[in-house]
């Protein structure tokens, strides 16, 4: 989860300044939803994404944050498969 953050910051350094200085618990849920996402057969996981895209607008996550997210998520993947 490192790696990542630290590619996501680099690539936007906008985004940096939405997270917290104490990355732990950040970290952890970060770690569950990807669990979730990719592990678990969840047949509710379309009103899930739903509920998380809506909560990130409330922190000020905007469309073009994506391209970051996406570009971070793909070198972390990349690095540690």
């Amino acid at each position: 989860m490192t790696y990542f953050y630290g590619h996501l910051f680099v690539a936007d350094p906008e985004i940096g300044s939405m997270f917290p200085a104490a990355m732990d618990a950040q970290r952890h849920r970060f770690y569950r939803a990807l669990y979730r996402i990719v592990v678990t057969r969840d047949e509710r996981l379309d009103e899930y994404l739903g509920e998380l895209g809506r909560a990130h607008r409330k922190f000020g996550v905007r469309k073009e944050h994506y391209a970051a997210f996406r570009t971070a998520l793909l070198a972390a993947a990349n690095r540690f498969t």
